[in-house]
């Protein structure tokens, strides 16, 4: 970041570090095929008259994000670094399981649901099976199936982008 003294003495904008939804929608121009906002309530917004919701998620799909993972309530941070984890690992295809075929955006975020779902820890507890561990995070945009040369195939019961 920049030095917020000089920045202010030269009449800049100081940052503080923090990214509001006005940020968003002024300043950033986005090609993202895909933003992650994985704290607590990132898809929650404000209802103003007129414009029905306003928050980070519609800010950032009109910066040009195609879509977004964002959480609707507050989340577990050991839950959603595995979740993240997982949900990466899919969508790259990185996983052995997957042969280097990614997942579509919605598959893999099921698929990484699905299994934190049915994680256990090396104690053997289930630490994650309520829903308040996992359901909480939703995709909203575009899943990427409409990309040219993308088809699906089966991978453990779950589809699987593969380019």
């Amino acid at each position: 970041m920049p030095d917020p003294l000089a920045a202010a003495s030269r009449g800049a904008r100081v940052y503080d570090g923090l990214v509001t939804a006005t940020d968003v929608a002024c300043e950033f121009r986005l090609a993202a095929d895909l933003v992650t906002l994985s704290a607590c309530r990132t898809a929650l917004g404000r209802r103003t008259p007129g414009d029905g919701y306003l928050g980070l998620v519609s800010s950032f799909l009109q910066a040009g994000a195609r879509s977004l993972l964002v959480s609707l309530w507050r989340v577990d941070d050991e839950a959603t670094a595995l979740l993240m984890t997982r949900f990466y690992e899919n969508l790259i295809g990185s996983r052995p399981e997957l042969r280097h075929h990614p997942m579509t955006k919605s598959a893999a975020l099921q698929e990484a649901k699905c299994w934190l779902r049915s994680y256990s820890d090396p104690d053997g507890r289930h630490r994650y099976r309520h829903p308040s561990c996992w359901a909480g995070f939703v995709l909203i945009g575009d899943d990427g199936r409409e990309r040219p040369g993308l088809r699906t195939r089966t991978v453990g019961g779950e589809a699987a982008g593969r380019p």
